[in-house]
């Protein structure tokens, strides 16, 4: 296993040492890394933004568990008469 470099991101060194296979999946940006690029142009210091940053520093395992807690969370969301409740509609 090749060792490769230390891993810059986001102008900090997160001192993290990743074999060369994975650094394309590190470095790889979906959507939802565009989107919020997009938003820290606009807002450095949006709300959104800063937690997201904090959200991206944990672990392959550690996000995969954070968004499953999530989505248990919001699972009542799912009804559509709890929406009804919450949405304008329902307000009174």
């Amino acid at each position: 296993m090749k060792v490769a470099r230390t891993v810059r991101g986001g102008g900090k060194d997160r001192g993290v040492i990743l074999p060369e296979s994975h650094l394309s999946l590190y470095n790889f940006k979906n959507i939802v890394d565009l989107m919020f690029d997009k938003l820290e142009k606009r807002d450095p210091n949006h709300f959104a933004v800063r937690q997201y940053k904090k959200f991206r520093l944990a672990a392959s395992k550690t996000l995969k568990s954070i968004l499953v807690s999530c989505g248990a969370r919001l699972t009542p969301f799912d009804i559509g008469e709890i929406r009804d409740v919450i949405s304008c509609k329902g307000c009174k």
